[in-house]
């Protein structure tokens, strides 16, 4: 699915469920962190396994997050980067299958991107459930204790620096902003359409027009049944 394709889709199911568009739009955002932050190669790699195991991928980038212990391995050498910390995240912190985070290179305070295996024994959960109008997108925070990723999780540089970001990395975090202007568009049409509600302008109680309202660029309205001005 292309980025127009994504948008309508995340657009209009906000418009039914700002919670569920919100989680539909993050994933999608997220499942492109590898061509973001990565390689052509390791992003086709990524997106291949990720769709035959139907990962939901949920994660935060763009701030420093856990903080990692030990050094990134050379090949060969096994998992020895480490992560350690908690992240609060926006949506799916119990359902997610991959998270993608930046943390912090040791030694260098280099900030990279990584992947994590939501499932390990060692990521801990604790759920949100007090953040209004947006339950069901699963927010909370994820802890991690001593949780160990393969340097072929690791994406590349986060790009904190903006003289030393690649231009494809740059694009992370507008593309979010794009993705959660949808839901935020579509929360506002959905709310607009919903009958019974008073940001709704409504014709006249006795008016039987199905002509709909007129909504003008000057914010105000008139109705069907209102006579034309002389």
């Amino acid at each position: 699915m292309g980025w127009r394709d994504a948008c309508t889709v995340v657009r209009r199911i906000a418009a039914a469920d700002g919670s569920i568009g919100e989680l539909l739009g993050r994933h999608y955002v997220l499942s492109w962190s590898a061509r973001f932050f990565g390689t052509l190669e390791r992003a086709a790699r990524l997106e291949a396994r990720a769709a035959r195991e139907q990962w939901l991928w949920a994660g935060a980038t763009g701030r420093f997050g856990p903080l990692t212990r030990g050094e990134l391995p050379g090949p060969g050498l096994g998992p020895d980067l480490v992560l350690d910390g908690h992240r609060a995240l926006p949506t799916a912190v119990d359902e997610a299958d991959r998270l993608v985070l930046d943390a912090v290179r040791p030694g260098t305070h280099e900030p990279v991107v990584v992947v994590v295996d939501a499932r390990h024994p060692r990521v801990g959960r604790d759920p949100s459930h007090d953040r209004l109008g947006q339950r069901l997108t699963g927010a909370g925070t994820v802890r991690f204790d001593g949780v160990p990723v393969d340097p072929a999780d690791v994406l590349g540089p986060a790009g904190r620096d903006e003289d030393m970001t690649p231009p494809h990395a740059a694009l992370a975090p507008h593309a979010l902003g794009l993705m959660l202007t949808q839901v935020a568009l579509g929360v506002a049409e959905g709310r607009w359409r919903r009958p019974g509600t008073s940001a709704v302008p409504h014709a006249p109680p006795g008016c039987r027009t199905t002509t709909p309202i007129s909504c003008w660029p000057t914010g105000s309205w008139r109705s069907p049944c209102t006579p034309p001005r002389r």
